[in-house]
This record gives C-alpha cells, structure tokens and sequence, in this order.
C-alpha cells in the first residue's frame, strides 16, 4: 500500500512596514521622517496614516518631496488657505513703491484685490492648501455665481404730519438684489490663482489645481463692453456740450480721440503734452494697468477744439 506524505504549508504573513517608518502615539499611527534643517538639527517629521503598510510608501514621498522642495514643503501640510491668504496680504497688498516713474513692488489699488479675497478666505479659510483640488473651484465658482449681490439703499418716500398738516420726507433701507457678474468671480479666482503660485514659488505647495483647470477663468463669458461711438453719435454729444456743459467738451475730445481714461486726464500736466509731436505722455504712476513703460497717446485735441 502506497502513502503519501501531505504536508502542510504555514500561511504566509502579510507584510508589515518596519517600525523605524512609524510610531504609535495614543493609539494612533503616525509615519516618522527624521531629518535635518536648515540650521543642521535633527527633526522628526509625523503624519497620520490608517494602514501600518503604508508607512513606507508614505515616508519615500515625503522624503522625495524634502529632496525636491526643502523643508518648508514639510511644515506646509497643514498650512490653512487664511494662513496663505494672510501671508500673501502682508507680502504682496502693500503700497507702491516707485522709483524715477516706474513702479518697483506693491500695487497701487489695493481696496479691489482685498474686497476680491474676502470671499476667498470665506470659503476655502479652514481648508489645508494641499486638499484643494479643482472640483473645489469649480464648486466655489457656482456658488459664487448662484449667489446675487445684495445692496442697501436709501428710499425717500413723502408722508403728511398727521399734527402739523405738513409733507416731510422719510428716509427707509431697501435691499436691492442684481445678478452676480461673471468677470467679478473671474477676478476672484484669478486671485485665488495668484495666491497658489504665490504659495508654489515658497515651497508651501507642489502644485495648483488650476493647472488641471485651464478653463475657470472664463473671459470669453464676460460682457464685452467695448463699443465705439459712431460718428453721428459723437457730434450729437459734442453739441450738447454748450452753456453749462461746455467745459465738458475737451474733455469729451480728449477721451474718444485717445481713449484715456478719466483719472489719466485729470493727472495730466502740461509737460506731459509735447504740442511739436502731438503726443501726450502718461507716467506709469497714473495708469490703470502695470505698463513696463510710460503710456504714449497720439493726440489731435487742438484741432478740434
């Protein structure tokens, strides 16, 4: 009679990070990269994972990361969007400073980006800069959009003194409600766009979600409001412009002949004329936009006035 011999196979055991990639604290599990700053001390890095497996996996990218970006990458993980936003403020919404005529740093509006960043912080405030990801812009861009701007205004309305017999205006708050425009959370997320690169350039951030979203900011959806008068509605305003209005004129002349806005004109100074080239010079310090150079209109003004 033949036997067979059957022998029986352990199990073979699931694989377990080793100990020196994580610690247990409280219960808890933490991956551990040890590593040295800037100064040459020795730090430990912990992050919180849920499989013990992980632990190395974890602890490789990390340390790919400190490679690639330094240590602020580490410090960063748990770096909120108002800490970024803060930081950012104090940094880059600072007055400009110019030298000769040309703008060096800052910005010289700074109420707009600020009304801007408001509803940034708003939203995304307690979020982890590293857990925005763009289904989140795309969600704070439809809220943004669904949700009306609300302005309190001043309602007078006539009422008779019972007691006096007398008219008396009374003054009461009225809400107005109007549709929120498009270029406005434009303005907003390019902002917010702004921020994340801020964030990238200081190893805080590896990446923005706006490079898996090239098309949130949406200009094209914007209201275009560039329109040129015709000439018949040129000469109509312009002969309106008599008595009472007649200083309005070369003021009219000088917009539609060189398309300057109205701040551009009311800082103008004579040498800012050359009547020999007709042409007329804007210094950087009295534009709108942040020009590398001065601003250059040719100008017929004295011919039509």
């Amino acid at each position: 009679m033949q036997s067979t011999l059957e022998l029986e196979l352990p199990k073979a055991k699931k694989k377990r990070a080793s100990k020196r990639y994580w610690k247990e604290i409280n219960g808890t599990v933490y991956v551990r990269l040890q590593y040295k700053d800037e100064s040459g001390k020795w730090k430990e890095k912990l992050q919180r994972i849920d499989d013990k497996r992980t632990a190395q996996t974890v602890v490789e990218k990390m340390r790919r990361e400190l490679e690639h970006h330094g240590a602020e990458i580490l410090k960063s993980d748990k770096m909120m969007f108002k800490d970024l936003a803060d930081k950012y403020e104090k940094t880059k919404l600072v007055s400009a400073v110019y030298s000769n005529g040309v703008k060096v740093s800052g910005k010289r509006s700074i109420a707009p980006v600020k009304s801007a960043l408001k509803p940034l912080v708003e939203y995304f405030g307690r979020k982890f800069i590293r857990s925005i990801r763009p289904n989140d812009l795309e969600a704070y861009k439809s809220k943004r959009l669904a949700t009306p701007v609300e302005t309190e205004t001043n309602v007078k309305t006539k009422q008779k003194n019972p007691e006096t017999g007398r008219m008396k205006n009374t003054v009461t708050k009225e809400i107005k409600t109007r549709p929120r425009q498009v270029a406005t959370v434009n303005r907003e997320l390019a902002l917010m766009r702004n921020i994340l690169n801020f964030a990238i350039q200081n190893d805080w951030l590896i990446k923005s979600p706006f490079t898996k979203s090239p098309g949130i900011v949406s200009n094209s959806a914007e209201v275009q409001r560039d329109r040129v008068l015709s000439f018949n509605e040129e000469s109509k305003l312009l002969a309106a412009c008599v008595d009472q209005r007649a200083h309005i004129k070369p003021l009219l002349i000088c917009a539609l002949d060189t398309g300057m806005r109205r701040g551009e004109m009311f800082k103008m100074r004579w040498s800012d004329v050359n009547f020999v080239t007709d042409e007329i010079y804007i210094p950087q310090t009295n534009t709108k936009t942040d020009a590398d150079s001065d601003s250059r209109y040719n100008t017929t003004i004295k011919n039509r006035i």
